[in-house]
């Protein structure tokens, strides 16, 4: 059995990020990890969910992903909580 990610397609999935004017250091901010974790898994060495997830709501089909068996996607981030003024006096 062949191991989830060896057969993703990096040059694809840079193509998904040029379309969307990324590059890998963009890519792993968006997704809350590191440079080289983000790099790993866009060459299929290592599966990060959140870098996964990031490239599912970038426009990357599940087949040039080569996803895991049974990888769900993270749930959608909830909005940022609304910037709120402290009460006078306190």
């Amino acid at each position: 059995m062949m191991a989830a990610g060896k057969n993703r397609k990096p040059r694809r999935i840079q193509e998904v990020l040029d379309d969307n004017e990324l590059n890998i250091s963009e890519l792993a901010r968006q997704s809350g990890v590191r440079t080289p974790v983000a790099w790993r898994t866009v060459q299929g060495k290592c599966n990060n969910r959140k870098v996964l997830n990031r490239l599912l709501e970038l426009g990357a089909s599940e087949d040039i992903l080569d996803l895991p068996p049974g990888f769900t996607s993270l749930p959608a981030r909830p909005p940022a909580p609304a910037w709120t003024e402290c009460a006078a006096g306190v």
